[in-house]
């Protein structure tokens, strides 16, 4: 074989080498970049399903926290109408409720009189604030906690069928507010029946409501034992714990929360009143609805856990 033939034979074969050697790369480059592919497609798929799953535990927990939120607003229904309950069997049919707002309302005439505040013996008033010591005895306990903050009455106690007055929707309170308010006439400067400090319709509200709270606790001191959870957490963020509190409370408003109009007597009347307000505890979010589980189930351990919402 000529030197030229023998040159051109190892040429063919270099050259067949090395194109060899081009595909192997170009197919293991090939290779690298579908592994790659795919390695990102199973990493998207998998965000995608955590995606999915978290979505589909946010819809659960708001379809549960909106679920007890229906059950609250049940109980405080059950509360009232369990309080009016008291007023029919004695004879106020003017004793209403709002049950939007959640309040019992004791209209002109009921409780108090125009310019009036205290109670006399044996009246039509001092009837109506013991009826109301008497209702609140009876139908709260089983829908607010102890200073423990443990159930005031367990969970057994409180099931329907055993009380008139349940609380099958594990539904607490957080406050019962007395409530005064006047119309919009004003008070004599020099104050009423002779005592010179109550000169403004705020200050006689507030009287009204602490004389109304003052008896019917003197007649039913169990009721200073009720107490209610106080809201946990913010608007971004909750608590570890569940405070509690003294459930009833008083405040004065005077002529700042009227429900008529004061250009007439009717509206004046109207607006003359006292209102007792059943306001609950609502969990802000899922979280504090967990806590609100995980503090009753401590605080109940002997009976079982609690099922909210």
């Amino acid at each position: 074989m000529s030197k030229r033939s023998l040159n051109h034979h190892e040429d063919t074969e270099e050259s067949f080498f090395v194109s060899m050697t081009d595909i192997m790369v170009g197919l293991l480059f090939i290779f690298i970049i579908l592994v790659v592919y795919f390695v990102l497609q199973v990493r998207i798929e998998a965000v995608k399903v955590r995606e999915l799953e978290e979505q589909a535990g946010e819809v659960a927990q708001r379809t549960q926290l909106d679920a007890y939120r229906n059950q609250v607003a049940n109980q405080r229904e059950e509360i009232l109408r369990g309080l009016q309950s008291f007023f029919e069997d004695a004879g106020f049919t003017n004793v209403v409720i709002d049950t939007a707002n959640g309040v019992l309302r004791f209209p002109d005439g009921v409780l108090f009189e125009s310019g009036e505040y205290e109670f006399s013996e044996g009246s039509k008033s001092a009837l109506a604030v013991d009826t109301l010591a008497d209702a609140l005895a009876e139908v709260l306990p089983c829908s607010v906690l102890n200073e423990s903050g443990q159930r005031f009455r367990t969970k057994d106690e409180c099931r329907t069928g055993f009380t008139d007055f349940p609380n099958a929707y594990n539904a607490f309170v957080e406050a019962v507010y007395i409530e005064g308010h006047t119309d919009i006439i004003p008070v004599s400067p020099r104050g009423l029946r002779g005592d010179p400090k109550l000169n403004t319709n705020l200050k006689l509200s507030a009287r009204r409501a602490a004389n109304t709270f003052e008896r019917a606790s003197n007649l039913r001191p169990v009721i200073t034992e009720f107490f209610g959870l106080t809201s946990i957490g913010d608007n971004t963020g909750s608590s570890d714990n569940i405070a509690v509190e003294p459930a009833l409370a008083v405040s004065g408003y005077g002529e700042q929360r009227p429900i008529s109009s004061n250009a007439d007597p009717d509206g004046r009347r109207n607006n003359r009143r006292i209102d007792v307000r059943i306001v609950m505890y609502q969990p802000i979010n899922f979280s504090d609805l967990e806590t609100l589980r995980e503090q009753l189930s401590r605080a109940t351990l002997n009976e079982g856990n609690d099922e909210l919402g």
